[in-house]
């Protein structure tokens, strides 16, 4: 706690003071302790997108689920797996996967809000080091100082992104959505055998561009 700042109030504490029966003190805590949490709302909205099971024949990263590929889930479990073990990951493994993977260790959660969703489904889909650079040459490009592109997401990548949302807003999160589609574009010149995968790609990116979504939207009422 910082010094001057008041402690928190406990619920127990306000549901004396407010002559609460301890059964309704129970239920008040329970509901507190019940918040919605953020990034599990994020983590099971890519799930979500990503779908159970596949093995396409093109797909680099070979037979998934969730979206964790057999060699992420080898490197979070520290062995080797066969392809039944991807079948068998659990909505639960693969929720802790992406917390602890493509979430925490990266420093999602760090970011500006609006930049978290597209960041972290950056970070699945072209791997969490790939995903901060993009990010820290976009904002070097728009004049902010975000020292070497290292792919790490420390002090001066947060200040240069604060920065950068407080005078761009949701046009910084476009932006970067459009750094993206120009990434899977050079990916496909370079492997046309990943052309099979762009529509679906470029439609998940679209799905977290507000400018984007907002467009298509105009374009439906028009």
């Amino acid at each position: 706690m910082r010094r001057g700042d008041r402690p928190s109030a406990r619920i127990s504490d306000i549901s004396h003071a407010q002559g609460r029966t301890h059964h309704e003190t129970v239920i008040a805590e329970e509901a507190q302790n019940e918040r919605p949490d953020p990034v599990m709302a994020m983590i099971d909205a890519l799930i979500d997108r990503e779908g159970g099971f596949s093995n396409h024949a093109d797909d680099r990263g070979g037979a998934t689920k969730y979206g964790i590929t057999r060699t992420t889930l080898a490197a979070w479990r520290g062995m080797p797996v066969e392809t039944d073990d991807v079948r068998n990951l659990s909505i639960d493994e693969a929720r802790r996967i992406y917390r602890a993977r493509y979430v925490e260790e990266p420093g999602i959660e760090r970011l500006p809000f609006g930049l978290r969703a597209p960041m972290f489904d950056a970070a699945v889909l072209h791997g969490p080091g790939a995903a901060v650079r993009l990010l820290q040459y976009l904002l070097r490009r728009i004049g902010e100082d975000v020292g070497p592109v290292d792919g790490r997401i420390g002090t001066r990548t947060i200040t240069a992104t604060l920065s950068a949302d407080a005078r761009w807003g949701e046009r910084l999160v476009a932006s970067l959505a459009e750094e993206r589609r120009r990434l899977i574009y050079r990916l496909v010149r370079r492997d046309p055998t990943q052309r099979v995968f762009v529509n679906g790609w470029l439609a998940r990116i679209d799905r977290l561009d507000p400018l984007a979504h907002r467009d298509g939207q105009a374009s439906r009422n028009a």
